[in-house]
């Protein structure tokens, strides 16, 4: 692809049959079976497409010169000589919503960690007059929260900051034509990973995600899976920041099995897998297997 300008299509089996040896080797097993994660480093699309009982998965892997080439913009952000010394910055963190989220939260715990290191923080929220800014699920203090009108742009509220994190994606387009540093921490989803169901090269879906992350603006990513698509779709470098987890609180403890497993996530996102998960539930439940 490197050499010919050209896109390839793949089409895989969601369920493969059982394949023994590969043209005669027995020693050889054909992959017949493909998914996301084998293309992170290509720029592609995805869609599922249902066929009886099983699914075909397709792939549109688009020619992609990012790859091995330095990017033009690189991981240091320009502030102006006061806010570079300071020890301690005010930060403006964007909600992207106050729904209970695994994304939300860790973006929460990292505002909490940063007001204890004693930085100024700032949450701001569009929404209705008199509507909170942050969620009531998740105990925190703030400095000051910073309600925005709806029909007000983020950009004209952030006179107090030094530097703005996003909160997701679409947001960033909104401060273009700001001074402030913009930062945004990309935490994944699945647009990200190409899966919005449309293989076409001229997407809306490819053409908005261009237009965000070619904003000027800095990014950072929760992984190196992350930090890889960011550059192979945008050719973006991007700061790793992991996932912030409190390992006195989230710890293993000695306790009795009692048949019970929990599903953490949303149901109706596809690419949480619960479909499958329930399956497979059904299944060892039918096998009358010891979880232990």
């Amino acid at each position: 692809m490197a050499h010919t300008n050209k896109s390839l299509i793949i089409s895989t089996p969601r369920y493969p049959g059982k394949q023994v040896e590969y043209l005669g080797n027995k020693y050889e097993e054909h992959k017949s079976k493909w998914s996301i994660i084998d293309f992170i480093d290509y720029d592609f699309s995805y869609k599922g497409v249902s066929i009886g009982y099983n699914s075909a998965e397709l792939f549109q892997i688009f020619p992609n010169k990012n790859i091995n080439i330095e990017s033009e913009k690189g991981l240091e952000i320009e502030c102006c000589k006061n806010v570079i010394k300071k020890d301690k910055l005010s930060i403006g963190y964007v909600m992207p919503h106050k729904f209970l989220t695994g994304g939300l939260k860790m973006l929460l715990s990292q505002i909490k960690v940063l007001r204890m290191e004693g930085h100024k923080i700032y949450p701001i929220f569009r929404g209705k007059n008199g509507e909170s800014v942050l969620p009531d699920w998740f105990d925190i203090e703030v400095n000051k929260e910073i309600l925005v009108p709806l029909d007000k742009s983020y950009s004209d509220y952030i006179n107090e900051c030094d530097v703005v994190v996003c909160g997701f994606f679409n947001q960033i387009c909104e401060f273009n034509k700001s001074k402030k540093p913009i930062v945004y921490w990309e935490q994944g989803s699945e647009m990200l990973f190409g899966d919005y169901g449309d293989l076409f090269s001229n997407s809306p879906y490819r053409v908005d995600l261009k237009k965000y992350y070619l904003s000027n603006c800095q990014l950072a990513s929760v992984s190196s899976t992350i930090n890889r698509i960011l550059k192979a779709r945008f050719n973006r470098e991007s700061y790793i920041i992991s996932d912030f987890v409190d390992t006195d609180f989230y710890c293993l403890v000695e306790h009795e099995f009692s048949n019970s497993i929990l599903l953490v996530g949303n149901p109706s996102l596809k690419f949480k897998g619960f479909n499958t998960a329930m399956e497979t539930l059904q299944k060892v439940g039918t096998m009358s297997i010891n979880l232990m």
